[in-house]
């Protein structure tokens, strides 16, 4: 099934452009974002380049537009398909949505004749001509099995709560008043990769504003998760019936939701909602104007599940946060320890004339900072968890790969763990951290009883 695209035709320059997996500069003079590898950006595994002509006796069959979503002509008790991709998972929540069950297994396994990742979906109670459909939909390849070939874990349908700040931007997704043309660049972004993209109906969607948390709408709506897309969650203001939206967020984990925040807002959002003591550093003079970054990922975690093959980190800005590692540990009481999902790679040459490194496109004091640094981070709190993202998964609706581990993320499983009492749970206004330096501020008035 391995593509062979000859560049002996017209498209080579472009064919190389997006495929071409490292777009090494050795300048500093570039246009917009650095790297443009599709390679890297769908995480995309094992593609290169040929050094030598293919064996004589090689079979191959000139396609037009592959068709890879197929099933079984016969029913089974199990269906089987792998979720290396956003369009698989996407899948997932269509089938839920349908009434099937679906599971995943929790470790990668064989069957079929196939290799199946780890998180691959397991489905029964659908019948096989909707089952069928949808994989020509998604285009995504399903195999029949005569019962559950490992652990696995059911998933529901996400119930999902966007945060909108203080307003609701208007968008076309949701009309509402306005012209319709949706101007906050994150929230947009995430809107339309959700609806547009991965075909989440709107009717699992929803639009809270920091008044909507504060008066408890979140709590109170069902939702499993909350989307933050880079904005800041206060903990003090506006106050309402069910406290700041800092404290809803807080009592919405608690109880067993996910928290999704990205960027710097989102992990300033968890620590104000003291769910997180994860914090950043600065680093004076980084560089990494859209670049991309080797990445070793921990699959063992719901939110890596899939990217067995390996995949990669997109910094789109030299703004995008740099996680402390130190900053992991928790609070040894009611803020356990964080899981690091994806971490940067090792330092290496950088793509430089030597060959191939662990950073792609531009980069100064990225290489010799970043190595070891969490990327996505895991941070489970009572019987919930927070998911952070050092970056914008969304960025442009160009990152396919980032958009599987929010999809993980919306899809996570649900936990045995208890919620906290009212007495274990930590204050949200006590000491918040600095974002900068991970040191605590001094309490102002604001912050006693």
């Amino acid at each position: 099934g391995t593509l062979y695209i000859p560049l002996a035709q017209g498209t080579k320059h472009w064919i190389q452009a997006v495929l071409g997996e490292n777009p090494y500069l050795p300048f500093n003079y570039f246009y917009d974002e650095v790297t443009w590898s599709y390679s890297l950006l769908r995480g995309l595994s094992g593609d290169g380049f040929l050094t030598r002509q293919l064996p004589h006796n090689a079979k191959l069959r000139l396609i037009g537009s592959p068709a890879l979503g197929d099933a079984p002509r016969h029913s089974y008790p199990v269906y089987a398909f792998n979720t290396d991709s956003s369009t698989a998972l996407a899948m997932v929540n269509q089938l839920i949505g349908e009434g099937a069950s679906v599971s995943r297994a929790t470790t990668a396994f064989d069957a079929d004749g196939t290799h199946f990742a780890s998180g691959a979906a397991l489905v029964s109670g659908i019948a096989l001509p909707s089952l069928a459909a949808d994989a020509d939909q998604w285009q995504v390849p399903v195999h029949g099995l005569g019962g559950y070939p490992v652990a696995h874990s059911p998933v529901r349908a996400p119930k999902i709560a966007i945060y909108a700040g203080a307003a609701v931007p208007t968008n076309p997704a949701f009309p509402g008043t306005g012209d319709g043309y949706c101007r906050t660049t994150a929230y947009c972004e995430a809107m339309f990769d959700l609806t547009q993209r991965e075909g989440v109906p709107t009717s699992q969607i929803a639009q809270l504003t920091a008044t909507d948390l504060a008066n408890g709408a979140l709590q109170g709506g069902g939702y499993t998760a909350l989307i933050d897309p880079s904005a800041t969650i206060s903990a003090t203001t506006p106050v309402g019936t069910a406290g700041t939206p800092a404290q809803a967020v807080q009592a919405f984990v608690n109880a067993g939701g996910t928290f999704l925040g990205t960027s710097t807002g989102g992990a300033t959002s968890a620590r104000n909602a003291g769910i997180t003591t994860l914090n950043t550093n600065q680093i004076s003079g980084i560089s990494t104007p859209g670049s991309t970054f080797d990445a070793t990922w921990n699959t063992a975690n719901p939110v890596a599940w899939g990217m067995d093959a390996g995949g990669w980190i997109y910094r789109e800005s030299n703004s995008d946060p740099n996680f402390d590692p130190a900053t992991l540990a928790g609070n040894g009481s009611t803020i356990p320890a964080a899981t690091a999902v994806a971490t940067f790679g090792p330092a290496g040459d950088c793509g430089g004339p030597a060959g191939f490194g662990n950073c792609y496109g531009y980069e100064v004091k990225a290489n010799a900072n970043l190595p070891g640094r969490p990327a996505v981070v895991d941070q489970p709190f009572g019987a919930g968890h927070a998911v952070l993202f050092g970056f914008d998964p969304w960025f442009r609706s160009w990152t396919t790969q980032e958009e599987r581990l929010v999809l993980n993320t919306l899809l996570y499983p649900g936990s045995a763990q208890a919620p906290l009492t009212a007495t274990q749970l930590p204050r949200t206004a006590n000491r918040p951290v600095n974002a900068s330096g991970g040191v605590p501020m001094k309490p102002t008035d604001r912050d006693r009883p």
